[in-house]
């Protein structure tokens, strides 16, 4: 049963720019208080069935007296929500354990992540409204993310190399005329 539109959590930006209001939810069998499946989601996620996989309509069809939606952590970021997705699908023994999520959940599987903090000003913003990779369905954005990997790879070693230098010299004029990186990122 969905709680009514008011009573569902928003997302919002909050005084230092984050968009918050995400939260990490539980499918839970309503008769044994089993949980059978962890997600992330904003708004009314946690209650919508059509966009569910095929063992997550399957475990549902055997559940007798149905199931039900337990929000375990809110008013999150979205990467707050992803790390705490993918930690609780851990702790309940990952993809194929007594869950029947099929990814071990987060943005992207942890070896293809690339974390970045910088103050934007509020730029984060614009991003999430315009960004459209998390409506790709996600084996496309496994393979997205898997082409990405692979067209950075020859980043790596001028990137380490960069690393050096910054280590070395502040300078910035130096700095940047010893940076060169070969290879290109088509999308």
């Amino acid at each position: 049963m969905q709680p009514d539109k008011e009573s569902r959590p928003k997302t919002y930006i909050d005084d230092h720019g984050v968009r918050r209001g995400y939260y990490v939810y539980a499918h839970k069998d309503v008769a044994s208080g089993v949980i059978f499946y962890i997600g992330k989601g904003s708004d009314n996620r946690a209650w919508v069935t059509d966009r569910r996989g095929t063992d997550w309509h399957g475990r549902v069809s055997t559940l007798k007296e149905g199931w039900t939606v337990e929000i375990l952590e809110e008013d999150l970021s979205e990467d707050e929500a992803f790390g705490r997705e993918f930690e609780l699908i851990e702790e309940h023994g990952g993809p194929g354990g007594d869950l029947v999520n099929v990814q071990p959940g987060g943005e992207f599987a942890p070896e293809c992540t690339i974390g970045l903090n910088l103050n934007d000003d509020g730029w984060y913003e614009y991003y999430s409204a315009s960004r459209s990779f998390n409506k790709f369905p996600r084996g496309e954005q496994e393979a997205i993310a898997s082409t990405l990997a692979a067209d950075l790879k020859p980043i790596d070693d001028p990137l380490a190399a960069l690393e050096d230098v910054v280590e070395d010299d502040d300078d910035e004029s130096k700095i940047w005329g010893r940076i060169r990186l070969k290879g290109s990122i088509a999308f």
